[in-house]
């Protein structure tokens, strides 16, 4: 289930099965990106919440045309890390 958290910016994503949050954080990225207009200077922050949730939005902090992945949740509570996708290229 994607819900609209801030109109035209800010998004989050729960699903139940891998395909579907795959499926759901492609979908709204794509879309996120279609709405971002040519003198944008922002890329994307994907932040894992837990295991099935995500938020998806611009953030000003991550270069323009990079989409970021953030992980705020881990087993035992400790921040994972982010790894970088470049042009929808993962780099881990």
């Amino acid at each position: 289930m994607i819900t609209v958290l801030i109109p035209g910016y800010s998004y989050q994503v729960a699903a139940q099965t891998c395909s579907e949050i795959d499926e759901q954080l492609t979908s709204i990225t794509e879309a996120v990106r279609s709405r971002m207009d040519a003198g944008n200077t922002m890329g994307l922050l994907v932040t894992r919440h837990g295991p099935a949730s995500y938020t998806v939005e611009p953030n000003p902090s991550v270069p323009y045309g990079v989409t970021l992945e953030r992980d705020a949740w881990e087993l035992g509570g400790t921040p994972a890390g982010a790894s970088a996708s470049f042009l929808g290229a993962s780099m881990r």
